[in-house]
């Protein structure tokens, strides 16, 4: 018991520590919050069945720029190798207008794991994303690749897995990558029918537009079903 509280002590610590520096950097960064939803539709063998959305704000967590339905498909191929594809609407609103655009996208991916022992699983996922935005001839695309550590945990409670990981994003037309996003820890806690994961993100990202790069810290969570 001594040793939980001593860590979840620290897991504080970080994360005040996190918000401190950020805070000094007030005329750098903007604050957003980002919420996820995941709905389990079916599932039977390696095949699954589910639904996801999300909807962000920014302007320290004050106005609503992005939202998206997902449609997903996932195959556990083997117990290392998992491919999904998923199909999502999304509306958004770019920093340099007013007005929300719907954009259509695409993801394959094959995401395999590598067990290192009982306290460390290592995922990495990798994406391409194809998408047509509104008023945009251009079919963009997209490669994500996510490197994960997993720490399961034992005898926590309803808290069950601590993640840390970074994601990097590769834009083919461009040949540049346009964002980074890195999230230092990221808790699940699940529950009798239902999960929830609290996560702290810090965002890299080009502005498309004017060719500038931005930076936020990002709060949120999922809520899964």
């Amino acid at each position: 018991m001594t040793h939980h509280f001593s860590f979840a002590i620290g897991i504080v610590k970080f994360i005040f520590f996190i918000l401190f520096f950020l805070s000094l950097q007030a005329n750098e960064f903007d604050a957003e919050y980002w919420q996820y939803f995941t709905l389990k539709n079916f599932e039977k063998g390696p095949y699954r069945l589910y639904s996801s959305g999300e909807f962000r704000m920014d302007r320290d967590a004050s106005t609503l720029y992005h939202y998206r339905i997902t449609e997903n498909f996932a195959y556990k191929a083997t117990s290392w190798l998992d491919l999904e594809a998923h199909y999502s609407f999304i509306r958004t609103k770019p920093i340099e207008t007013r007005m929300f655009h719907h954009t259509h996208r695409l993801e394959l991916e094959i995401n395999p794991s590598l067990q290192l022992n009982d306290r460390v699983v290592i995922k990495w996922r990798n994406r391409l994303q194809i998408q047509k935005r509104q008023n945009n001839p251009r079919i963009e695309y997209i490669f994500r690749h996510r490197i994960m550590l997993v720490f399961p945990l034992e005898n926590w409670g309803k808290l069950t897995e601590i993640k840390c990981y970074d994601e990097l994003f590769y834009h083919c037309h461009s040949h540049h990558f346009t964002q980074n996003r890195f999230f230092p820890i990221e808790m699940t806690f699940k529950f009798k029918k239902t999960y929830l994961n609290i996560f702290i993100m810090l965002r890299r990202f080009a502005n498309q537009a004017t060719r500038t790069r931005l930076s936020s810290v990002c709060l949120g969570s999922e809520v899964g079903f």
